[in-house]
């Protein structure tokens, strides 16, 4: 199944399996993990880096986003990745977003000694001088301001836990009364609310077996399932949507990274970060 995914991953007429990984990154502020998970990505299809920057909208902008487009841009500046081309054609838009502000200030000025690969290429492919490109910028950096996404109803839907806490307390935002689902070492547990919900961390990946422990406890509405690590082969079923705080060897529909960060949290607005 791996094999098949890979193939996917792989051809050029079929969407990457792991898109919806890729547009959600933009609301971590976790650059290392970010990173890891595009290197990941990669090495099964080798324009990920382009279809990462690409799929940043300007509601997505943050405090963040021009780091983690400066390590984007470090990383991938080569021309087979295409990311500098992308970069240089995007600061041609004669309307600015708060996409071309972050952008010029990934860049940075002509002084720094970490954009050495790539603040030259970049005004090469614009065909600027110095002193023209500085002013260029210049004039970027102040364009629009970084903006929040609008606030949307919460959807109903279940959580599950899997054999670890997320917070010291975890709640469900879609409704007191939907309990949350726990899953340690294999024994589920419902509770209105998760204090510290199990003893210890298990490093375990979620396996396509262990749907089988949730399935049972599914009501109606979608349940969004938080776990460490997700193994190979795991197709998620419908109504479910897996999320993965550390890392993941699947990238298939419905897994998406886990984000808890001071403006969004999958565990709060999931469905408000995600395409339905």
């Amino acid at each position: 199944m791996f094999s098949y995914i890979s193939s996917l991953m792989s051809s050029p007429k079929v969407e990457p399996s792991g898109e919806q990984i890729l547009s959600m990154l933009w609301y971590s502020h976790k650059t290392e993990k970010i990173m890891k998970i595009i290197e990941k990505l990669t090495k099964l299809r080798e324009n990920t880096p382009l279809l990462f920057i690409k799929s940043l909208k300007p509601c997505q902008v943050g405090s963040t986003t021009p780091e983690i487009l400066k390590q984007l841009l470090t990383n991938y500046n080569a021309p087979k990745w295409g990311v500098c081309k992308w970069v240089a054609d995007y600061l041609k838009q004669i309307t600015p977003t708060p996409i071309t502000t972050a952008l010029a200030i990934a860049i940075g000025t002509e002084k720094a000694t970490w954009n050495k690969e790539f603040y030259h290429k970049i005004r090469v492919l614009l065909s600027m001088e110095m002193g023209q490109w500085r002013k260029f910028l210049n004039e970027k950096r102040k364009g629009p301001e970084f903006v929040t996404i609008d606030k949307k109803p919460v959807k109903r839907y279940s959580i599950g836990l899997f054999n670890e806490p997320v917070d010291l307390v975890t709640l469900n935002p879609s409704g007191m009364d939907v309990p949350i689902v726990t899953c340690y070492k294999k024994n589920i547990t419902k509770n209105k609310h998760c204090r510290t919900p199990i003893e210890i961390p298990l490093d375990i990946p979620f396996q396509q077996s262990d749907f089988h422990s949730f399935i049972a406890e599914k009501k109606a509405e979608p349940m969004v399932i938080i776990t460490k690590n997700i193994g190979k082969d795991v197709i998620v079923p419908d109504g479910f949507y897996l999320l993965f705080v550390n890392d993941t060897d699947s990238f298939g529909k419905g897994i998406y990274p886990y984000i808890s960060n001071k403006n969004y949290c999958s565990r709060r607005n999931f469905f408000e970060m995600i395409d339905e």
